[in-house]
């Protein structure tokens, strides 16, 4: 908790620092409506979204021990860390450029179409290679106590392959200052999700947890990008094309690899 605090800290004092940012003690009521509008959407969607980023841990710890949690956790974990390394750097710099866009949706989504292509041509074959090599790495660095996480990593690297499209969907929804629909499709997939997990988890503890996971993040994600990119223009076919290609030659790479392992 410590470093993260530190870290938020730091930040804060860097971005005041370099904005010139001088705290009053003024009230300033007359801006208070933009809090109570779009700064609450935006509060209860984050809310929603928190929600559903913790809510496998807690399903599952109703149906299954504290250690089948802690395994799902820790593979849950593991398989975030490719994702991140590249993603939220992405949305980073994505909202301020297609914020500068201003009213123009279908520059908007084109500059959007073209990060995701990028994006996925990088995270796809990523994922896949960390489903694939779950295996020995997970033998080779963890106690054998922990090597259930295998089967769960796996599983939910193919859930990770779209994640791309759900974040960088953000961005441009809120670059296009459509919150509540934001809101609306955070709301509802979070309920979802919960549904979902919790199917699962009847069904399979943490194993069923981790495949309703990733079939949740499979369907929900090109779903999210399709509403955000609607109104400039865009098509569901521009969704297919920007990771119909990396999905194919990571399948057939990852089957290759496979294939060998087996032969030898």
């Amino acid at each position: 908790v410590l470093p993260e605090f530190v870290k938020v800290f730091y930040r804060g004092f860097m971005l005041w620092r370099e904005i010139s940012f001088r705290p009053t003690w003024r009230l300033q009521v007359h801006r208070w409506k933009y809090l109570l509008g779009d700064g609450l959407l935006v509060l209860a969607t984050n809310g929603f979204l928190v929600a559903a980023a913790t809510g496998d841990k807690i399903v599952l710890g109703y149906h299954a021990t504290k250690g089948t949690v802690g395994v799902y956790a820790q593979a849950y974990s593991l398989t975030l860390q490719t994702v991140f390394l590249l993603i939220p750097n992405l949305s980073a710099i994505l909202f301020p450029t297609l914020s500068r866009m201003g009213k123009d949706p279908v520059r908007q989504t084109a500059a959007l179409l073209r990060a995701i292509r990028l994006m996925a041509a990088l995270t796809i074959p990523a994922c896949m290679l960390q489903a694939v090599t779950s295996d020995p790495l997970v033998r080779l660095a963890v106690k054998p106590e922990w090597e259930g996480m295998i089967v769960l990593a796996q599983i939910l690297c193919a859930g990770m392959w779209l994640r791309v499209l759900g974040w960088t969907a953000l961005s441009l929804l809120q670059s296009q200052r459509r919150f509540r629909t934001q809101f609306v499709f955070a709301a509802v997939s979070s309920a979802g999700f919960f549904v979902a997990v919790w199917i699962g988890a009847r069904a399979g503890q943490d194993v069923g947890v981790a495949a309703a996971t990733a079939i949740f993040f499979l369907l929900c994600d090109p779903v999210i990008l399709y509403v955000s990119i609607r109104p400039g223009g865009g098509r569901a076919r521009d969704i297919v094309s920007a990771c119909g290609i990396p999905i194919a030659l990571s399948l057939v790479a990852a089957g290759a690899a496979l294939g060998a392992d087996r032969l030898i």
